[in-house]
């Protein structure tokens, strides 16, 4: 009987060995699953943080490579636009350099007269009612000639226009400036560089 008893205790002792092997299993997996499922969590969190940085660190990387390229286009463009500018001055110097010469040349008369003429005939002036301006320097040189051909009233204008011709047709209310500082200056203006 004993013996039974001892058995009996046995098989007790491990019945509730196994039952706590069995017990501790299940507190082991739920640990496991419990640890895991945290840990997912928190590297799913860390990742969703690091996702959202990210993307906040490429858009202000975006503003300021967008911003950088913008102000990099515009000072580009303020440079451009300058050596343009420069390069029409330097033009409209030569140019005016150059048309100097031909207004001392004899030719010029010609071609003064010409510019009258077409302006009268294109705009159909008045020769009556029109007034006739021409340059200091011209003045002296043609004005008599030119009253004897066309009978026009004749006024002095600046020598910084060059040469050419303003005529102002006051009853018409019309002028057409035919200067040579003018057709320079629109021509420089339409210049494509």
């Amino acid at each position: 009987m004993i013996v039974d008893i001892d058995k009996k205790i046995e098989k007790i002792e491990k019945s509730c060995i196994d039952i706590a092997k069995k017990e501790l299993k299940e507190l082991e997996e739920e640990n496991n699953k419990r640890v895991d499922t945290e840990v997912d969590a928190r590297v799913n969190e860390y990742k969703d943080e690091l996702a959202l940085r990210y993307e906040e660190e490429i858009k202000k990387l975006n503003r300021e490579y967008n911003k950088r390229a913008y102000d990099q286009e515009m000072h580009a463009r303020v440079k451009i636009n300058n050596f343009k500018e420069s390069l029409k001055k330097d033009i409209t110097c030569k140019v005016t350099d150059g048309i100097w010469l031909f207004v001392d040349s004899e030719q010029y008369e010609g071609y003064l007269f010409n510019a009258i003429e077409k302006v009268l005939q294109k705009m159909s002036f008045n020769v009556n009612s029109s007034k006739l301006y021409i340059t200091e320097k011209d003045f002296g040189r043609f004005s008599d000639s030119i009253k004897n051909k066309y009978g026009m009233e004749i006024e002095k204008i600046s020598n910084d226009s060059i040469g050419g011709c303003i005529i102002v047709d006051s009853k018409l209310n019309i002028s057409v400036d035919n200067t040579i500082r003018t057709l320079i200056e629109e021509k420089i203006k339409d210049l494509k560089i």
